[in-house]
């Protein structure tokens, strides 16, 4: 996920909340939780994708993308590990800091921040590197949490309309809000139905 998929629309114009894929939503009501839980998460899942075979890295990352990620350092380094898995070849650390310099990621000053995040990812020292099995769960925790963050916000959403719009478009809004939400929890469920389907395989 990127910087920009975390704002949510300003005003009343909803014509780009359109897509699940664009809106990733908000926090509820313990914001510093959530995100210290979503970034453990998303930690540990990224340090084993690099550490397992192309084809483990190409299960999860079926389901998992980019723009499920809340931090948008992680999201960056998903999206590469997903380019070097789909390229045929194993995500580990090297190939993915290659790709990073490739796509010019690594430039700058945030390039400083997304290389001091790959260097703790590869070899954390405050947790064990999580098996291939174990990827599993947390893929369904991340796509859990983007879920429950676009929900969250969809609610807001719904809450400025009412205090904002004119009552004669409150029923447009409301309309156009749940042809969203019903757009992302069909995209969810799919994913979410891939994972497990994968984890009772493993069963």
């Amino acid at each position: 996920m990127t910087a920009a998929l975390l704002e949510e629309p300003t005003g009343l114009d909803d014509s780009r909340v359109t897509d699940p894929t664009v809106y990733a939503g908000a926090l509820g009501d313990d914001p510093d939780t959530e995100i210290s839980v979503a970034a453990d998460v998303e930690a540990t899942l990224l340090t084993a994708l690099m550490w397992t075979d192309q084809h483990s890295a190409r299960r999860i990352l079926a389901a998992v993308e980019a723009r499920h990620f809340y931090r948008p350092v992680h999201a960056t380094i998903a999206a590469a590990i997903a380019e070097v898995a789909a390229a045929g070849n194993d995500p580990t650390p090297i190939l993915v800091r290659a790709r990073l310099s490739e796509t010019g990621a690594l430039r700058g000053g945030s390039g400083q921040l997304v290389m001091s995040a790959l260097v703790t990812l590869t070899a954390p020292l405050d947790r064990p590197i999580t098996t291939t099995a174990g990827m599993l769960p947390l893929a369904v925790h991340l796509l859990d949490a983007w879920y429950r963050r676009g929900y969250t916000g969809l609610l807001r959403r719904m809450e400025q309309h009412r205090l904002e719009a004119s009552v004669e478009e409150l029923g447009d809004c409301w309309a156009q809000l749940t042809r969203f939400q019903q757009r992302a929890e069909a995209d969810w469920m799919a994913r979410r139905q891939t994972l497990t389907r994968d984890r009772a395989e493993e069963d």
